[in-house]
């Protein structure tokens, strides 16, 4: 063994080290652990730790305790996502390394037999990305082996009832002082702390307790504005702001809602989006009446939202009043998803009636056109690349934008998604991107267009239902 930062090497043979069953190396693999595995002319498997230069000899036994020597004669060793390591030792038979005990354990599918033997021999053994583990043998031909390994955890409302409507999650935000916000189908908006540790509910006098049982609305979008007010978007319930005040997590709370006979309140009471412009104009999208910019009052005249009944004159009502998403791009420009196609307008606009609307839709015919009318969010990375979720046509990349015309690059189900109903977009630190099913969480690698899939199994509890509110959440130190 040579070590390359001092120059110095060691000679490890039978003679200095008797726990060396041979000196004919075949093989060698070095583990994540750095820890080595070798393959003898004596059959099994030889583990060194160079830790504490200690070598330990395993072979497999049969069925009949007999040591397996007349199988196979390579050495296979696997690792995969979850950090197990995978042993074929030379002889034959599969087992799987117990590192705490320093042990390996023999793995088989007691449905199909009671033990390795020499007749079953192991032809190859892969680990996918899912950490499935894929065994092909001559006795039981492929078997695939998932197992279930939860990558994710689950905090809920109430841990002894998976039924409790406060613990489906419609909206989910972290403010800047690291307090995350949830909107639940009970109509209880939830407060956590950065570690994640429930901290009480928003009452309507704007505290925070955890004996409030008040029920504002079910939260569907959260933000937090330049100024520190937390708004909140319900569905039914209109718009709610809550402006800090001096103690901490005590605020104070104002309700907005759609008055027939008010043009200049908001125009709808279903809140799917809430956004905040370079500008510092908060936009709202509706369900049912499109979209209204918040046009701040002063202390002679109350607030006003700017929506089609009044100044936003241009805005197609008649095509686009149900919306769900709403955000701004690296330069400003606003994009609205609604379910019948994408809008933008400039967003550097002085007067409302100003307003142009672009609108891009599905073109039959055109592959390069938005895969499906039907809008549920929007995501502008990092590096400014914009990415749509649509509601039966995957994932829509904007590959060129000129006027009137937009290139997309579509990925679905053929392309390796779980579903063509996309809910969500998230971006990770690594610069991948985060999509949420009905049913199931998927992650893109735009760098390889490569689709890692999270099926329902791979949660604590199996998902019904995912309305696919995806935040990226960071501790508080």
């Amino acid at each position: 063994m040579y070590e390359q930062s001092s120059g110095n090497h060691r000679h490890y043979n039978t003679r200095n080290y008797p726990s060396l069953k041979d000196n004919q190396i075949k093989a060698v693999y070095i583990d994540t652990n750095g820890e080595a595995w070798i393959r003898l002319n004596t059959k099994g498997v030889t583990h060194f730790n160079p830790e504490n230069e200690q070598f330990d000899h395993f072979i497999l036994q049969d069925k009949y305790g007999k040591d397996i020597v007349d199988s196979r004669p390579e050495m296979y060793i696997y690792e995969d996502v979850n950090g197990s390591l995978w042993v074929h030792p030379s002889g034959g038979g599969l087992a799987w390394y117990d590192r705490k005990n320093n042990r390996i354990r023999p793995f088989y599918n007691p449905a199909l037999q009671s033990g390795w033997s020499a007749d079953n021999k192991v032809t190859n053994v892969f680990t996918d990305k899912q950490g499935n583990l894929w065994l092909g043998s001559y006795g039981n031909g492929l078997e695939k082996i998932s197992f279930n390994t939860n990558h994710f955890h689950l905090l809920t409302a109430a841990p002894d009832d998976t039924e409790f409507p406060g613990s489906n999650v419609r909206a989910v935000y972290q403010d800047r002082n690291g307090y995350i916000w949830t909107g639940n189908k009970d109509k209880v908006i939830r407060v956590y702390d950065s570690q994640w540790r429930y901290v009480g509910n928003l009452t309507s006098s704007g505290t925070i307790s955890p004996y409030s049982t008040d029920r504002l609305g079910i939260g569907y979008s959260i933000i937090q504005d330049h100024e520190g007010t937390i708004w909140i978007g319900t569905k039914g319930n209109g718009l709610f702001a809550a402006r800090p005040q001096g103690k901490p997590l005590t605020y104070h709370l104002i309700q907005y809602s759609a008055d027939a006979n008010d043009v200049y309140s908001l125009s709808g009471n279903e809140i799917y989006s809430l956004h905040e412009d370079r500008q510092q104009r908060i936009w709202i999208a509706t369900f049912e009446g499109g979209i209204n910019y918040l046009e701040r009052g002063t202390d002679k005249e109350a607030d006003r939202f700017i929506n089609y009944r009044n100044r936003l004159k241009n805005y197609p009502i008649s095509q686009c009043y149900r919306t769900r998403f709403i955000t701004s791009d690296t330069k400003g420009d606003i994009w609205i998803g609604s379910a019948t196609g994408l809008l933008m307008c400039k967003g550097n606009f002085k007067e409302p009636e100003e307003i142009e609307f672009q609108r891009y839709c599905r073109i039959s015919g055109n592959a390069n056109s938005l895969s499906n009318n039907d809008v549920h969010n929007i995501y502008f990375t990092r590096k400014g690349e914009m990415y749509v979720a649509t509601f039966g046509g995957g994932l829509n990349k904007l590959l060129s934008l000129e006027g009137a015309e937009a290139r997309f690059q579509a990925y679905t189900m053929k392309n390796g998604l779980p579903s063509d109903v996309l809910l969500s977009i998230e971006e990770d630190p690594h610069g991948n991107l985060w999509c949420a099913t009905e049913k199931e969480l998927c992650k893109f690698i735009p760098s390889t267009d490569k689709i890692i899939n999270y099926p329902s199994r791979a949660f604590p509890y199996e998902l019904v239902s995912m309305k696919g509110r995806l935040c990226e959440l960071h501790p508080i130190i």
